[in-house]
């Protein structure tokens, strides 16, 4: 159920931004939704818990967790640790090193690498002006 609150309210707050201007909305208008959107969630959650919790005859029958629960659990918990990480740390790697450069790859004036490929049609000793299927 969170998530499908986190899609809707993402949904949402794209809407808002897109649509606060040609509506003309005052430039609060996002700020208004987002801190809604963040009170109500708490509040949809223990909706959703209570909706969802067994009744008196399923609640005898215990219910069991699988491995595959448990290793989908872990994973979580590392993504979750690595964004935190990141949010906190800049990077998980050494924020001093230069990247390394990849070869044939040039570096363009804002930041944007463009790989050199080599095709089999179009052979680096074959002039420029002539055509692939010559």
């Amino acid at each position: 159920m969170a998530a499908v609150y986190a899609v809707v309210a993402w949904v949402l707050i794209q809407l808002i931004g897109n649509l606060t201007p040609m509506l003309r909305l005052p430039e609060s208008a996002g700020s208004f939704v987002l801190v809604l959107l963040l009170v109500a969630f708490p509040i949809v959650l223990n909706f959703a818990w209570i909706h969802g919790l067994p009744s008196a005859e399923a609640a005898a029958t215990p219910s069991a967790t699988s491995k595959l629960d448990w290793v989908l659990a872990g994973g979580l918990v590392l993504v979750v640790a690595g964004l935190v990480a990141q949010l906190v740390g800049g990077s998980l790697g050494d924020a001093d090193a230069a990247p390394s450069p990849v070869p044939g790859a040039v570096a363009s004036g804002n930041g944007i690498a463009i790989a050199v490929l080599r095709s089999p049609i179009y052979p680096a000793t074959r002039p420029r002006n002539s055509s692939p299927m010559a």
